[in-house]
């Protein structure tokens, strides 16, 4: 048999094709990805308050080894990158939430807003 190389290469492109399939049925949809994402605010927050500034990753480290623990087939499925990615946005969003700025605006309007109206 001396084109092994055909065979072998229909047999790795479907193993290929096989994997990247169950791969994409098993990752999270949009529903897991936001509770995913309300438990990662949490879990930054709670980082942050503990460990304090600093120690970025020792708390990344205590971020990850929860969402192991909390969302198991997902910590399996969902790549670093991703997850770094979604803690980012965490962070953000975490950063936003503790401005003592935002909470004025949202309730009130602008500082100089505040002081025309009184």
């Amino acid at each position: 048999m001396e084109n092994w190389y055909f065979p072998a290469a229909v047999f790795l492109s479907g193993l290929a094709a096989g994997f990247g399939i169950f791969h994409f049925t098993r990752t999270p949809g949009k529903k897991q990805e936001a509770k995913i994402k309300i438990w990662l605010l949490f879990a930054v927050t709670e980082a942050e308050r503990q460990l304090g500034g600093g120690k970025g990753h020792l708390k990344l480290r205590r971020v990850s080894d929860g969402f192991a623990k909390r969302f198991p087939k997902a910590a399996k499925t969902v790549t670093f990158e991703i997850f770094l990615r979604w803690v980012d946005e965490a962070l953000v969003e975490m950063k936003k939430v503790l401005e003592p700025e935002t909470w004025l605006e949202r309730e009130e309007g602008t500082p100089d807003e505040i002081e025309e109206k009184e």
